[in-house]
């Protein structure tokens, strides 16, 4: 092991097993039943680590992956991927340049947006949005003349339609989604009609995958459940026997302490001792991507396969941990995410504490904490 990776393994880290995300990336691919997957890699692969992620997808059957914007694409581009790009979200008109030079596609998000690109001159590949009934972005299904405009644009060149579904991930009620399927189908249909071809349909996201696998498309795209993650923790354990999760995290133990009873710990005081009790310090906080209230949630860490109540504030570098009865040192490893013998904390766990979703919890991640990869060749 090299110096460096002793630096990496020293204070707080994130191990990526490599096997996790094959296993997991074949299930979606059964799933799919032939449909080509688009690995969606935004917010830093949803802090997963951008560059980690991409270069496990290297070796895959992977055509093209998707971002959010512009500074994602060329980060990708720069580090070695040489396959299809999609934007899913905004570029601004003054880096129209790039998506030229880095060979992306576009997304557009609406007429108006579609017209400057193509005044701008830029020689691209485009994707059209498709506003089916979430009414974020996309072009009117209602107005499909305005999409069919695209289509004689001089410098675009359309590859693809998509549009998104908004409560895929519920089941009991599908006439919602099934509105904005058929809607979908339509545009597509219209624009095959008039003698074009729409490239590429995509409609399914992890949760359209799931629970809609009668959706008739050319591609989805699979975000959050490549990572052996859900919305919830309950989704999660629903399919716990197939997907696996990809992200554990860990600290250290920095010192371990006596606190008397009475005596405070933390900022503001926010935590006061009922009995005497030996409390750690613990090399990461807020900085890295805990929350700042996760020891007030009932959070709390594994050492030794032993939990560890979290207490006080979380700092921006450190946090503390009640580890009365926990035979504890310095530098003794901390998983705040993960195993640690016959205990886990899951990242649905850590959504239930904050009352979110776990995109929520794994975007906060920094980029401070390394990413090592394990279980790959």
């Amino acid at each position: 092991m090299t110096a460096v990776n002793r630096l990496y393994e020293g204070r707080a880290w994130i191990e990526l097993d490599g096997s996790a995300l094959r296993q997991n990336l074949s299930f979606f691919r059964e799933r799919a039943h032939g449909k080509k997957v688009i690995p969606v890699l935004k917010a830093n692969a949803y802090g997963y680590g951008e560059t980690e992620i991409m270069s496990l997808l290297q070796d895959t059957e992977t055509e093209m992956i998707a971002c959010a914007c512009i500074e994602e694409a060329v980060s990708l581009r720069e580090n070695g991927w040489n396959r299809d790009i999609l934007i899913l979200g905004y570029t601004c008109p003054q880096d129209f340049d790039l998506l030229e030079q880095y060979d992306v596609t576009q997304t557009l998000p609406d007429h108006a947006y579609a017209c400057r690109l193509n005044e701008s001159g830029c020689e691209c590949k485009v994707h059209i949005a498709v506003d089916t009934g979430m009414h974020r972005i996309g072009f009117s299904w209602e107005d499909p003349e305005r999409i069919l405009d695209v289509f004689a644009f001089e410098h675009l060149k359309v590859t693809g339609m998509f549009t998104h579904l908004c409560t895929s991930d519920k089941t009991e009620n599908s006439d919602f989604t099934d509105m904005q399927i058929r809607r979908m189908e339509e545009a597509a249909a219209y624009i095959r009609k008039q003698g074009y071809d729409p490239g590429i349909i995509h409609i399914s996201a992890t949760y359209g995958i799931l629970n809609y696998p009668r959706i008739k498309e050319d591609a989805v795209r699979l975000g959050i459940g490549m990572f052996g993650v859900l919305n919830d923790e309950n989704d999660s354990r629903e399919y716990g026997a197939v997907l696996k999760p990809v992200l554990s995290l860990h600290a250290r133990v920095i010192s371990v302490r006596n606190l008397k009873q009475g005596e405070y710990a933390g900022y503001g005081k926010a935590y006061q001792a009922e009995k005497d009790m030996q409390i750690a310090a613990i090399s990461i906080g807020y900085g890295d991507g805990l929350p700042r209230d996760l020891s007030m949630r009932g959070g709390y860490v594994l050492i030794h396969g032993q939990k560890a109540k979290l207490i006080g504030r979380i700092c921006t570098d450190q946090a503390l941990a009640d580890v009365t009865g926990i035979a504890t040192e310095e530098g003794d490893t901390v998983t705040l995410i993960g195993r640690d013998g016959n205990e886990e904390i899951t990242v649905g766990m850590w959504a239930e504490w904050e009352d979110t979703i776990t995109i929520d919890v794994l975007t906060r991640l920094s980029a401070r904490p390394a990413r090592i990869i394990k279980n790959y060749s």
